[in-house]
């Protein structure tokens, strides 16, 4: 059922909103292989406020961090992460396909990457994949090791699945915040009243809030946060900027925006 959309403004703000964080697409994968220790390492070292990461599992049940569910295009090997133990899978390379600089990388553990990157000042953006199993347990696992590492008052649990986001936020003594990942205008107007309902963020393709600053301007008068992925143009950001983005998601860390927006 697609839902009812309040009526668009007619202009843009009077005063559009600085950007609250600039958020490393994968860590920064510009410069170093996206979703390794070091992509992470040197996202923090750029400056980056928060970081983006995916979650793969898994047969024994170890939460990773990749974005591809199969081994061939970042990591070496073949097959699919959710068929390997982490025994199988914890030495494969996963960095030499970006430079061979990057030979010792390897797939990171979820725990590896929050240990490592304690010293980030902002939040971690989760991208939870649909194609997953989502299991109860396999949900609290990912909440217990963001509360054991003081992550989940930081953390947002995105997926372009509502369902498997609204899993990390049942417990209402430890709210957890959740995004809501969409691809196309269909899929903003499907899920916008359920994320007032769950006061979940938008994470939206960059390309249809070019297109349509009205949903920005909609989703600020319904009180959500908007986030738009994946931003490398600075001339991108600036106009998303003017229409008054809240954040946006980046591989290059866009330093252009970076410096003028630390609020």
């Amino acid at each position: 059922m697609t839902s009812q959309l309040p009526q668009p403004l007619t202009s843009a703000p009077d005063h559009p909103t600085a950007f609250v964080d600039v958020i490393a697409h994968r860590g920064y994968s510009a410069g170093a292989p996206e979703n390794t220790p070091i992509a992470f390492q040197r996202a923090m070292e750029m400056g980056a406020r928060s970081i983006e990461l995916d979650i793969q599992w898994t047969r024994d049940d170890v939460p990773v961090v990749s974005h591809d569910p199969s081994l061939g295009r970042t990591i070496a090997g073949s097959g699919r992460i959710a068929e390997l133990t982490w025994p199988e899978l914890e030495n494969c390379d996963a960095g030499s396909w970006f430079d061979g600089e990057f030979a010792d990388q390897r797939v990171p553990t979820l725990e590896t990457v929050l240990k490592l990157v304690k010293p980030l000042p902002g939040e971690l953006f989760l991208d939870l994949k649909p194609h997953c199993q989502w299991s109860l347990e396999r949900v609290k696992i990912v909440r217990d090791l963001l509360e054991r590492y003081r992550w989940r008052e930081r953390s947002v649990a995105c997926s372009f699945d509502p369902d498997v986001a609204d899993r990390f936020n049942t417990d209402p003594a430890h709210p957890m915040a959740i995004g809501y990942s969409i691809a196309s205008i269909e899929s903003f107007h499907e899920v916008f009243a359920r994320a007032i309902t769950a006061s979940a963020r938008l994470i939206c393709a960059y390309d249809i809030l070019l297109a349509d600053p009205d949903l920005i301007w909609n989703a600020h008068a319904s009180g959500l946060e908007i986030v738009a992925w994946t931003v490398d143009r600075p001339e991108d950001a600036l106009q998303l900027s003017e229409f008054g983005i809240d954040r946006v998601i980046t591989n290059t860390l866009l330093p252009e925006i970076t410096s003028e927006s630390d609020v």
